[in-house]
């Protein structure tokens, strides 16, 4: 308030000085000029109070209608609190097609919408086939309606609800929007009263702060309506093989599920065994080829130096028979030229 009364004080003077050294104006026009910017100031003083009393009293009735139940609010009479609702859940399904396929007939049928959607293909081996996340906008008296349906369509692992309350803060905001529209009428009057430019624009400058104001708080009331009116359902999904259980089985229980889960999982390596070698027949093949191939080249040498190694051995051997023949034919003429 002092400094819009600063600012008026400072174009008084302003248009004061412009008039006594330009006009040279005697004092009776002086004194008439500088009361009627006078007037002009304490009219904008007046008018910055007034606009600030009718915020402050609104926002305080507003808040006091609020804490005690009993005001004239007609906003918060006719809506009631004013609850933002976000679900988050995780569920598995057998069969993603077919849930999916359910749960976005019954969002449309409810009068909702899919703001969200993303599915993921599970990994070769895994027992985890598909995973997928769909974030859905669902009318806010009907979230029990959907989420029952999705319970009965799922197995629900894990559910969270989080509610929060901005009944205060919509009254707010209703308070100050409505003290604002009341600042932007009495701007638009005082801008045709207006006589001179710095006054027009001052007005015009203040007058393009309500409005930007307004439009802030429409915006955010706006949101307000949309999140209350339509709850968030967050909905993890995992596609599985068996579901997991939500109760604590007992010894027995855990003893069977356990042996007949290992039965399964031998059953699976067996079939994933020969599934890999059928699936692996192709390069088998042409590793065995090229074993072959190997095993002949190995063999064909092993082949090739045993007979040398014989041919040598006999070579040896004949040149050994052929010496010892030679000396006993000269031990022989040896022993008949001596006789």
């Amino acid at each position: 308030m002092k400094r819009k009364r600063l600012k008026g004080i400072g174009i008084i003077a302003l248009c004061v000085s412009v008039m006594l050294s330009v006009c040279g104006c005697g004092a009776g026009s002086s004194d008439y000029s500088a009361n009627k910017a006078m007037a002009t100031s304490e009219s904008y003083d007046s008018y910055a109070m007034y606009s600030d009393d009718v915020y402050m009293e609104e926002a305080t009735m507003a808040e006091a209608d609020y804490a005690d139940g009993s005001g004239e609010s007609v906003e918060v009479k006719e809506t009631g609190r004013k609850l933002i609702k976000n679900v988050n859940m995780s569920v598995e399904t057998d069969d993603m097609d077919v849930l999916l396929d359910k749960l976005n007939a019954r969002i449309n049928s409810l009068g909702g919408y899919v703001e969200y959607s993303n599915i993921n293909n599970g990994s070769y081996g895994s027992k985890t086939k598909r995973n997928a996340s769909i974030v859905a906008r669902i009318p806010a008296n009907k979230l029990d309606d959907f989420l029952n349906n999705v319970a009965e369509n799922s197995n629900i692992t894990s559910k969270n609800l989080n509610v929060n309350d901005v009944t205060l803060q919509y009254a707010d905001n209703e308070a100050r929007k409505s003290s604002l529209r009341t600042e932007q009428d009495r701007l638009l009057e005082l801008v045709s009263q207006a006589e001179t430019v710095e006054e027009i624009i001052y007005i015009e400058d203040r007058l393009s702060e309500v409005r930007y104001q307004l439009e802030s708080i429409e915006r955010q009331l706006r949101t307000y309506d949309n999140q209350v009116d339509y709850s968030t359902v967050d909905i993890g999904i995992t596609e599985v093989e068996k579901y997991t259980p939500v109760e604590e089985p007992s010894r027995w229980d855990r003893i069977a599920d356990g042996f007949m889960e290992n039965l399964a999982d031998v059953w699976e390596g067996i079939l994933d065994f020969f599934t890999n070698l059928i699936i692996a027949t192709p390069i088998l093949l042409l590793l065995g080829v090229i074993g072959l191939i190997i095993f002949l080249i190995i063999f064909l040498n092993i082949k090739r130096s045993r007979k040398k190694r014989e041919k040598k051995l006999k070579e040896l051997q004949e040149a050994q028979a052929m010496a010892q023949t030679q000396a006993q034919a000269q031990q022989t003429y040896g022993v008949n030229g001596q006789q």
